[in-house]
């Protein structure tokens, strides 16, 4: 299924392959050349922060980095925060974790 066209499909793009390095392998291979990764630790968090590169206008750039959150101690995404231009974001915090929850199919078709 696609999500987006034009521009901001590369955005979206760059994070469904950070995504996937994040569950998967852990290779970024496929990030080179098309977003900075830089990793943060305290006691209880991973931090990372991906910055898309971005060859057009920064007036149509959608959002300018992508902020995870993790908890170190379990692995567990805790946050997603999309920084906008200027000081706006959206953020989605993960809570109430519960592991081996069935959920069905049914459940993703809009």
């Amino acid at each position: 299924a696609q999500v987006a066209q034009g521009k901001t499909h590369a955005l979206f793009s760059v994070l469904q392959d950070v995504l996937r390095a994040l569950t998967g392998d852990g290779d970024t291979a496929s990030l080179e050349g098309r977003a900075t990764l830089e990793w943060t630790r305290s006691d209880d968090w991973l931090t990372l922060a991906v910055t898309p590169a971005w060859e057009g206008s920064k007036r149509r750039m959608m959002f300018r980095s992508f902020i995870f959150t993790i908890d170190a101690r379990h692995l567990r995404l805790r946050s997603l925060r999309m920084n906008e231009r200027g000081d706006n974001y959206t953020q989605y915090d993960f809570t109430d974790y519960q592991p081996d929850t069935p959920v069905a199919d049914d459940t993703f078709k809009p």
